[in-house]
């Protein structure tokens, strides 16, 4: 719990009409640049958040640690999120097994 996660700056990201998290991923190397153009991949490929996730993602601000998270989300959901932080440390693994996030460990002395 005494990390920080942090949002890729490189990644795009919006807000959807029914108020989810869209992310855009751009498929720029070598080999998706092959796959585009014998497979017919798209370039850009979408992955958009349940309400949970796009209340997470959002909170995501490269301060909050992820105990803090933990706490807003149940704050803001109460029991629709528990148990929350079971839920919050797998969102996170798995934005961070995508690259999405990478994480911060806390300085000492940290207080926000």
């Amino acid at each position: 719990m005494d990390y920080i996660p942090v949002r890729q700056s490189m990644l795009e990201w919006d807000t959807t009409e029914n108020g989810r998290v869209s992310l855009s991923i751009r498929h720029r190397h070598f080999c998706d640049r092959l796959a585009q153009r014998f497979f017919r991949r798209p370039s850009v490929s979408y992955v958009e958040f349940d309400e949970l996730g796009s209340y997470l993602w959002t909170q995501i601000d490269g301060k909050k640690s992820v105990s803090q998270l933990a706490s807003q989300m149940e704050r803001y959901f109460g029991e629709k999120a528990a148990p929350a932080i079971p839920r919050l440390v797998v969102f996170l693994s798995i934005l961070k097994k995508k690259n999405y996030i990478s994480f911060q460990k806390i300085p000492h002395g940290y207080s926000h």
